[in-house]
């Protein structure tokens, strides 16, 4: 039998602050497209009101307790639950953040979920959606974001809509 694929999870500093690096780039396609998303900066925000608020979310949302939380879910899926194709190509890392939409993902391995929304059952969830995303790159790169969204989510109930009856596809999905 297939091990899980193994996933490194990060709460640090640096990382929840390349996290709002990123987001800071699709702020507007996230807005155009209707997503809701924590971001509680502007392009104002200077680094120490920046470095400020990180700290004020991470007590906050307590992001150790949801780092947590979260790993300890994962550990605790049996390895029927992950069962699926092409995940097992790769190691994962998992950054835990507070902020953009609930969850996305940046090649080649590299996943990051907000645990500002919902319960940990949700941010495996969304970390199971991202990793969809990684594993199948290369085949929905060409799609349009819609498709693609379509594409992991039809994948994700193929593979785990017993385990999770409750996972809802994204709005935008096609």
């Amino acid at each position: 039998m297939k091990h899980k694929p193994d996933i490194t999870f990060i709460n640090d500093v640096k990382d929840v602050l390349r996290s709002k690096e990123i987001v800071e780039e699709f702020v507007p396609f996230l807005e155009r497209n209707g997503y809701e998303f924590y971001y509680p900066f502007t392009e104002s925000t200077d680094a120490e009101e920046v470095a400020r608020q990180i700290e004020l979310d991470v007590d906050k949302f307590e992001l150790n307790v949801a780092s947590e939380k979260l790993q300890t879910l994962w550990n605790s899926l049996n390895n029927d639950s992950v069962e699926g194709d092409s995940l097992y190509a790769k190691d994962y890392i998992c950054v835990v953040t507070m902020y953009g939409p609930r969850g996305f993902f940046y090649t080649p391995n590299t996943i990051y979920v907000n645990v500002t929304f919902d319960s940990e059952r949700d941010w495996v969830q969304t970390m199971l959606h991202e990793m969809l995303h990684l594993a199948h790159f290369e085949e929905t790169k060409e799609l349009a974001h819609a498709e693609r969204e379509g594409f992991i989510d039809k994948k994700f109930i193929e593979l785990w809509g017993d385990t999770f009856p409750e996972y809802s596809k994204q709005k935008i999905s096609k």
